[in-house]
């Protein structure tokens, strides 16, 4: 690889979905790019993380032998433990690739996603899909995250989220705790289920997992749009807890008359108009200047923008340009 003037910038996506590495130089031209398996730590655990990392890295053509700056935008990096954890992971995967950095930044990729989806300007990402996540960045670099917790103690408003407010709404009916609603029957024949019975032992059993629970949200949405009583009350209170994650996020950064660039994000919010345009509606009552976009960049760029910056790059809107048209 022929190395470039100014150095070269490596970014690392690493989600609990999938990961993604791009090496770039400092004027934006794409020198590797590659793709990889889920990575998040907490879910697959840490050494199966090092192997999909170490694996991505070294399936980048044209290695480099050295970087000015790596950055890691890592799903699950949420307290110190698990920076340090991380941290270790990064400089480990790093050695068994043979690449060396000058700099090395971790990142929640909550925050990761946010710098790539404003540009690296200030601004607001709301993320609700299987889970859910508030980041913000101020125009002074002040940065707060809400929520993204995880679905054993958090991730309200996510798909996750009502999927298991409709599964125990279903129980509570079977056992005439509440009444009855559409709800019940849609997540049996969603599953394939005869009855409640065969709906516990699937809770119960090796194939109950997060996302299964996240499948049933489109469901709900479709329920409460044809009028069931319980299924806008799930609904209704996804939104409050969006709207909630929404506002803590402006109240801490002071953004409430800004012109706030937001972004939101996330199969929940993208596919259901109602809650987006809802949304879109409590955030504006609170920051009257807000405006709403898709993404700019996607989070894999958010990272390089890091790393940029980090390294003292002057980062122009043509090297932004450069650097997308060099993504496959």
């Amino acid at each position: 690889m022929t190395m470039l003037a100014g150095g070269t910038v490596l970014a690392i996506d690493a989600g609990g979905t999938s990961c993604r590495a791009l090496l770039c130089s400092q004027s934006g031209e794409v020198l590797g790019y590659a793709q990889g398996g889920p990575a998040n730590y907490h879910s697959i655990g840490e050494g199966q993380a090092r192997k999909v990392i170490t694996k991505l890295l070294q399936s980048l053509p044209c290695r480099p032998s050295s970087v000015e700056c790596a950055v890691f935008g890592l799903a699950g990096l949420d307290t110190r433990k698990d920076r340090e954890v991380l941290t270790a992971v990064a400089v480990d995967t790093l050695r068994a690739a043979a690449i060396q950095t000058d700099q090395l930044l971790l990142e929640n990729d909550g925050m990761v996603t946010l710098i790539g989806a404003t540009g690296g300007s200030d601004g607001l990402l709301i993320i609700a899909g299987t889970g859910s996540i508030a980041c913000g960045v101020a125009l002074d670099g002040r940065r707060v995250r809400v929520g993204g917790w995880g679905s054993r103690a958090g991730d309200e408003g996510s798909g996750y989220c009502i999927g298991m407010d409709a599964l125990r709404h279903a129980l509570r009916t079977a056992d005439g705790r509440e009444k009855q609603s559409g709800i019940c029957a849609v997540i049996l024949q969603e599953k394939g289920m005869v009855d409640v019975e065969e709906l516990i032992n699937w809770l119960y059993s090796s194939d109950f997992s997060v996302d299964s629970v996240a499948a049933l949200a489109p469901a709900i949405f479709t329920l409460a749009d044809n009028g069931d009583w319980q299924a806008r009350t799930i609904v209704n209170n996804a939104l409050n807890e969006l709207s909630l994650m929404a506002a803590t996020v402006i109240d801490k950064l002071a953004l409430s008359d800004t012109n706030l660039h937001t972004v939101l994000a996330g199969g929940i919010l993208e596919k259901n108009s109602w809650l987006r345009e809802k949304l879109a509606h409590s955030i504006q009552k609170l920051a009257p200047q807000a405006h709403f976009a898709p993404a700019v960049y996607p989070p894999i760029v958010g990272g390089l923008l890091l790393g940029l910056r980090a390294s003292g790059g002057l980062v122009l809107p043509g090297t932004l340009q450069r650097i997308m048209a060099g993504i496959p």
